[in-house]
């Protein structure tokens, strides 16, 4: 998502006004390139904050090993064309956890599990900045987000971190009671985020905000399920949302600067575990999401209404965009893009 001039990280989307439009059924845009055929493999998206007037979106693919290596590309031209800018970055040793995000057309940056890299050149080279403490038994499943003066890592473990320096460095959160692992911009001028927490089916999870230094972390509301995942659009619309990750497929949301978030309806329970880099909420407040049958949807009026035939979704972003399109990927590296409905 993005204010409007900032990025704001994973999904991080257009300004509002960019004048893309692809129609009201999905259309292939382009394919990212070298993808290998396996059904493990793991597509993010994240738009520069520049998007609307360069075009540019980098992407990661994760490979299905447990090396932990991953890809990284970019387009200029608004995921019609990609280049592979590095290939077999290290990892982490695990199929699991990774981020990507756009700080600008050529700061880029990506975690995996305890490791954060940052960019400067385009993706052509990583520095290591970070390796991160916790419980290094745990996964992360989190986002990176970034607001122009904060930003807010995935836990590693059951330790939190923010930056306020465009991911050169990383501190510790305090007031933290266990791992936050999503994180999403609730204001435009507050630095307020939502963040929620991932647990066991019989442990309630907690969504907290942070105050306006991103530094301390404040729980506003427990919920009734297993681990949740969150977008919001802070900039327009000002809805925020999520849902729980773990089989059941509970709603919840509000609207800034509301910060109670009411029950909006329970998706069933499907036993297929769910994608935690798969929301957004667009300018227009349209909630969009996958469920854990695998298929992919948006939310208007509290109907779930499903926006794709494909069934191997990988990742969503909204582009903010006066015809309300998004753009998603596939597992095969094909990006396509649709106008939604508008609320």
């Amino acid at each position: 998502m993005s204010f409007g001039y900032q990025v704001l990280g994973f999904g991080s989307s257009a300004t509002v006004g960019s004048g893309i439009s692809y129609g009201s059924s999905a259309v292939e845009i382009g394919t990212i390139p070298n993808a290998p055929a396996d059904n493990d493999n793991q597509y993010l998206l994240s738009l520069s904050p520049n998007f609307p007037t360069s075009g540019v979106v980098y992407a990661i693919m994760a490979f299905p090993t447990n090396s932990g290596a991953f890809n990284v590309y970019k387009s200029t031209d608004a995921s019609a064309n990609w280049t592979q800018t590095i290939s077999n970055q290290a990892g982490n040793n695990s199929y699991y956890g990774y981020d990507i995000l756009a700080i600008s057309d050529t700061i880029v940056v990506v975690q995996h599990r305890a490791d954060l890299y940052r960019s400067t050149n385009s993706g052509a080279a990583f520095t290591h900045i970070a390796n991160l403490t916790g419980n290094e038994s745990q996964n992360n499943y989190g986002r990176l987000v970034w607001d122009g003066t904060y930003g807010m890592l995935a836990p590693y473990g059951t330790t939190n971190y923010y930056t306020s320096n465009s991911f050169e460095s990383v501190t510790a959160q305090t007031n933290v009671d266990l791992a936050l692992m999503s994180a999403v911009p609730l204001s435009v001028d507050g630095n307020v985020f939502l963040k929620a927490g991932y647990g066991s089916s019989s442990s309630p999870k907690t969504i907290n905000t942070t105050n306006n230094t991103a530094a301390t972390l404040t729980k506003i509301q427990d919920t009734d399920n297993a681990g949740i995942i969150l977008g919001s659009d802070p900039h327009t619309s000002n809805v925020y949302f999520a849902k729980t990750a773990k089989r059941t497929d509970d709603f919840y949301y509000a609207t800034y600067p509301s910060t109670t978030m009411t029950a909006m309806d329970s998706g069933g329970t499907n036993n297929e575990q769910n994608s935690y880099f798969n929301c957004d909420v667009t300018n227009h407040g349209t909630m969009v999401y996958g469920m854990s049958d695998g298929l992919w949807y948006y939310n208007i009026g509290g109907s779930h209404t499903r926006f794709s035939t494909e069934t191997t979704v990988q990742n969503i972003v909204s582009l903010d965009t006066s015809a309300n399109a998004i753009q998603f990927v596939l597992r095969n590296g094909k990006v396509y893009g649709i106008d939604l409905p508008k609320t």
